[in-house]
């Protein structure tokens, strides 16, 4: 299916080119350009950034508070122990 297309595709491109080239009289100076056109104010300053995190009634923004897990001494000796 993929092959019909691009035989399809090849033909149809053959069938513009040929129309294409058969006119003699088209001249290259339309395929220069004189001047790029100059950037504005606003393209040459720095993309703005983008936030990953909107808050909201279900998102609320408020200082950041860990989770505690209380450890008996025993855990924490054998925390230290392997950190050692």
């Amino acid at each position: 299916m993929l092959r019909a297309e691009m035989t399809r595709l090849r033909t149809k491109l053959g069938n513009v080119s040929d129309a294409d080239t058969s006119d003699e009289d088209d001249s290259d100076e339309d395929d220069i350009i004189e001047e790029l056109p100059q950037r504005t104010a606003a393209q040459n300053r720095p993309r703005n950034s983008v936030s990953d995190q909107a808050f909201g009634v279900w998102n609320k923004a408020q200082d950041y508070v860990p989770r505690v897990i209380e450890k008996s001494e025993e855990q924490k000796q054998r925390i230290s122990d392997r950190l050692s």
